[in-house]
Parts: C-alpha cells; sequence; structure tokens
C-alpha cells in the first residue's frame, strides 16, 4: 500500500516526499512542539526506540504518545503543547519529558495546511485523498477548552503587504463570544472593532495600511463568555503584533514555480502553500499575508478542490 505523500520544500523547489513510517504507524497525536531556542541538533526526540532525524525537529512537529522529549544542551529551551490546554517547559531544571496518551485536535494553521496539501498533491501528482472540503474552521464547541491564540500572530515578525484592504484574522481557544480590536503600535484606542464574534475568524473593516506602521491585534473572550471561570485570566485573551511593509518584500516566488506550465491562479496556489508550510522560516514572518489569500479566495478555492485540482 502506497504510503501518503506530503509537500515538503527542497531548497527553493516544491517536492513531494513519503510520509515518515513513523508517524503513519502511530495513532492519534498527543500535541506538537510549539517552539525552541537552538538548532534541531541540540534536541532528542525518540519515537518507538529509535531517534527521529534532526531535521524531523521543527515548529509544529507532532507528539505521539510514548515519545521521549530530551534537551542535549542544557542552555537550551522547548516548549510542548499537550492535549488541551497543557503546556510543558523544557529547560536545565527539567531534560527531559516522557509524553503521554492524549487527544488533541489539529490546530487551525495545522488545519489550514493539511487542506491546502491534498489539493497540491492532486494538482501536481494526482495522487492522495479527493479533498471534499474548503479550509475549515472548527466550531467553538468541537473542541475542549483551551488558552486563546492567534496562530499567524504567535511570534514577534509578522509582516502584512500595504495597501487599501481588510484584514482576516483566525484564532483558537478562549469561549466565545469574542471581541476583536485592532490598535495602531501601542496606542490604548483601538482602530477596528468586531464584537459578540462567535466563531473563531473575522474580517476586519477595510483599512489604509501605509509602509512602515506597526498594528497590534486583540482578541479576547468577552465577559459573558465567563471564561475566566474555565480558564486563567490569561488564557482568555491573546495580543500580536505586525508591520507593514512594501510588496517588493514578499518573497519571490520559487523559479521553478514561476516557470511552469501551470496557469497564474495555480501558481498562486502553491506560493501561498509554500509560505505556510511547517518547516519553512517564511511561515512565521508571512503566514498572516499568505492566509488572507486563503480567506478571500476559499469560494475560488473551493471550486478547485470540489473539481480535483482543476480550476
Amino acid at each position: 500500500m502506497q504510503r501518503p505523500l506530503i509537500i515538503a520544500i527542497c531548497g527553493s523547489l516544491l517536492c513531494a516526499t513519503p510520509l515518515p513510517a513513523t508517524e503513519s504507524m502511530v495513532a492519534g497525536p498527543a500535541g506538537h512542539i510549539e517552539s525552541f531556542t537552538c538548532t534541531s541538533a541540540d534536541y532528542e526526540l525518540i519515537r518507538q526506540g529509535k531517534p527521529l532525524s534532526a531535521e524531523e525537529i521543527k515548529f509544529l512537529t507532532r507528539l505521539y504518545a510514548n515519545d521521549e522529549v530530551k534537551l542535549k544542551n542544557r542552555t537550551c529551551e522547548m516548549t510542548l503543547r499537550l492535549g488541551e490546554i497543557n503546556i510543558v517547559h523544557l529547560n536545565a531544571d527539567k531534560l527531559f519529558y516522557p509524553v503521554a496518551e492524549m487527544k488533541q485536535p489539529p490546530t487551525l494553521s495545522e488545519n489550514l495546511w493539511d487542506t491546502l496539501k491534498q489539493g497540491i498533491n492532486y494538482l501536481l501528482y494526482g495522487e492522495g485523498e479527493i479533498p471534499t472540503r474548503t479550509v475549515s474552521i472548527r466550531g467553538p464547541k468541537e473542541e475542549p477548552l483551551q488558552a486563546l491564540v492567534i496562530p499567524f500572530l504567535q511570534t514577534d515578525g509578522a509582516r502584512l503587504v500595504e495597501g487599501d484592504r481588510t484584514l482576516n484574522i483566525l484564532w483558537e481557544g478562549g469561549v466565545p463570544p469574542y471581541r476583536v480590536r485592532m490598535y495602531s503600535g501601542e496606542s490604548k484606542s483601538s482602530m477596528l472593532e468586531k464584537a459578540k464574534v462567535m466563531t473563531r475568524q473575522v474580517q476586519l473593516d477595510k483599512h489604509s495600511f501605509a509602509e512602515g506602521q506597526t498594528y497590534r491585534v486583540q482578541v479576547e473572550s468577552l465577559p459573558e463568555s465567563n471564561c475566566k471561570a474555565k480558564l486563567s485570566e490569561s488564557q482568555c485573551v491573546a495580543t500580536g503584533h505586525f508591520t507593514i511593509v512594501a510588496s517588493a518584500q514578499l518573497p519571490v516566488m520559487p523559479p521553478e514555480l514561476k516557470q511552469s506550465a501551470l496557469t497564474e491562479e495555480q501558481k498562486q496556489t502553491l506560493f501561498v502553500a509554500w509560505l505556510l508550510h511547517p518547516n519553512h522560516s517564511n511561515r512565521v514572518t508571512w503566514g498572516l499575508e499568505a492566509y488572507q489569500w486563503v480567506a478571500t479566495g476559499q469560494d475560488k478555492f473551493s471550486k478547485w478542490v470540489a473539481s480535483h485540482g482543476k480550476w
């Protein structure tokens, strides 16, 4: 039986690689690697008694029951997200952690990547399962309680291209209803706001974003959600920052993709997936920008996946 394919980045190329046998054989992820401070070689991840390669230790690497995570360098740190709302910090005081069996639904960013991945495999190779859904944003009742986070604004460095445009934000965790606010710099007065939001995504009104400006977005569970009685106060609010840049700063499309015989829309789909790839540094910087295309192009994307990858 042929193993499922995933899209990987080979230098500047998009290429297909088999899903690692160790991952396809283990049922149900228990969590994932949230962040780490050193190189992958400074950590060890043991699965089924065998260490994974350093290349497999990366941002959002999934963790399974009976995995063992170790720090090889005492000066390094690593954060693991496990189960519903559990965060584990490895450091000089805690060099080793055995992963227990837990049930955790995929994060929004993983959901987004997995859906793009299915469509891309069809577009390039005609393989994999038929993608029959658009990018799915789970409703609040479909997942256990967890801390509120904004996936594409979790770390510093997020960028958005200048222009008159709407801003699409998605998040996970917390308890509805939510309030979403956008501020200029460190101003205490919000510029844009949406309240009583019941889903975990929202489109803010059109705004003129000029190069060099910085903004912050805050998502919080409203008092009537009773979130603070279910989670801690800090877990009921999330804030992220982003900077406006010129379009010339957007990464260049890989030449192999740009020169391909695909249509411009198909090239754009692959380019967005390249920016969103879990093992690519572009994801931290350009994940927010890439999500804007996915959010505003869902009708087009839906038609594409429904026709098995043909526009």
